[in-house]
């Protein structure tokens, strides 16, 4: 499962580097045929990145006050903001507020899953 969340990772580190050198190409243009595709791929695409990157670390949490939070949750926001941030940079690349609410959407379901499974495993 571990080699699965590794490809997964790097699967999503490579459409980045495309899109952020516009060569997506076809897929692009799929995309964006499907109803309010770019927030839902991000929720999708965000939200399996958190359970990837929770699953390589077992479900580690940390506390921060009151508040127990999934590592693998907070180290994919920061991921996220920062990503989304870059793109105020990039030619090919649009900032969205919209598409950085629909990466804490997915993220937040992903993490809700996880803690929800690890429960029932434990």
């Amino acid at each position: 499962m571990k080699y699965v969340a590794w490809l997964y990772i790097a699967g999503i580190i490579l459409t980045i580097f495309l899109a952020n050198t516009d060569r997506l190409g076809l897929a692009a243009g799929m995309i964006r045929r499907v109803p309010y595709d770019d927030a839902v791929l991000h929720a999708l695409l965000m939200g399996f990145l958190a359970v990837a990157v929770n699953q390589l670390l077992n479900g580690r949490t940390v506390r921060a006050g009151r508040v127990t939070v999934l590592l693998g949750t907070l180290l994919v926001v920061a991921f996220v903001m920062i990503e989304e941030a870059t793109q105020l940079f990039i030619a090919s690349r649009t900032f969205s507020l919209i598409d950085l609410g629909a990466d804490f959407i997915g993220i937040g379901l992903a993490g809700i899953i996880r803690r929800r499974i690890g429960r029932q495993q434990g």
